[in-house]
């Protein structure tokens, strides 16, 4: 196996770990998943006691909730797993080959078969729903969503890395030390611990491996992504805030993700316009806000432009209920 290939599996590895916690089983080194290995659902349901403040009925429930679901996963993964297999091989050779279509074509086909697997953790999350009064369903729900931007910066991680062109010296260090957290992460149980061991690993490959090059350009792929997705908060990086003006603005967009949990979509975004809104006003200076608004408007025409590119499907239907609003 490449480098390249031993590197890419290094890190899908590590970011599995926090699935793990979830009672999920990480992939082996090909990728295919571990059939017959489920985790133990301890600490997950530690932590769901611990923050749900769970009673000893609903503990009882959680509990078997969380047995069924990983034997049902068990069996997905015995039933999947040479299938999974084969494609993660296709799409490697498709990669070497710089088969682009081929690529795609083993990307939806990978995509296709892992929503069975993603239905399973819906069914878990939505069994567990079940059993809690609705100021715990709130409680998870808030759970749920920060493990999903974890989940994503982890993936954009590891994208960025492939970006790099790392020589083959640098992929060696990179696959030693995520291999070192994945052996790490193994002796803890705690969720945190964990993720602690991933950030702690990630930290160590951007100061210790990368050169000053690659880490500017790092961060400059973090910043265009935003702690919040592609549509996050980018533009605020690039804008050298003051520490001060950095907790007012933490401050006012807490406020407005917490009074927008539950809310309709539309609502949503009233909610977040007008916490930006209430940033540009009250804590940027005029040059900022005015480079904000400049920021802003061209990460706008981007989108534009890549949704022209990929046929604007999306742009289109958006534009159609514009019109028909």
């Amino acid at each position: 196996m490449r480098m390249r290939t031993l590197l890419t599996a290094a890190v899908a590895w590590v970011l599995a770990l926090g699935v793990a916690a979830l009672g999920a089983d990480p992939p082996s080194e090909d990728g295919a998943g571990g059939p017959g290995r489920p985790q133990p659902p301890g600490a997950m349901f530690e932590h769901l006691v611990k923050e749900l403040g769970l009673s000893a009925e609903q503990q009882t429930q959680v509990r078997q909730i969380l047995d069924t679901h990983r034997q049902a996963l068990a069996n997905w993964q015995k039933e999947h797993a040479e299938e999974r297999k084969a494609l993660h091989e296709e799409l490697r050779k498709a990669r070497e080959d710089k088969d682009r279509e081929a690529m795609k074509a083993a990307g939806e086909k990978l995509r296709a078969l892992n929503r069975g697997l993603g239905e399973l953790q819906k069914g878990l999350h939505d069994r567990i729903a079940e059993v809690l009064t609705d100021e715990q369903k709130k409680t998870f729900e808030q759970m749920a969503r920060r493990r999903r931007r974890r989940v994503a910066g982890h993936v954009a991680f590891r994208q960025a890395l492939r970006r790099l062109e790392l020589t083959e010296a640098q992929q060696a260090k990179v696959k030693a030390i995520l291999e070192q957290a994945a052996a790490d992460a193994k002796k803890v149980d705690d969720p945190s611990a964990k993720r602690k061991v991933l950030q702690d690993a990630m930290e160590s490959i951007r100061t210790s491996v990368l050169t000053d090059a690659q880490r500017a350009k790092l961060t400059r792929a973090r910043a265009r992504r935003g702690p919040g997705g592609p549509r996050g908060r980018a533009p605020l990086a690039e804008l050298d805030l003051s520490d001060e003006q950095k907790a007012q603005v933490r401050a006012i967009l807490q406020a407005a993700r917490k009074e927008a949990e539950g809310a309709e979509p539309e609502k949503r975004r009233e909610v977040l316009r007008a916490a930006m809104e209430k940033v540009s006003t009250t804590v940027l200076t005029e040059a900022q806000a005015a480079k904000l608004k400049e920021l802003r408007e061209a990460r706008r025409k981007r989108w534009e432009e890549m949704r022209r590119k990929r046929g604007g499907p999306r742009g289109r239907r958006k534009g159609v209920e514009r019109e028909g609003s």
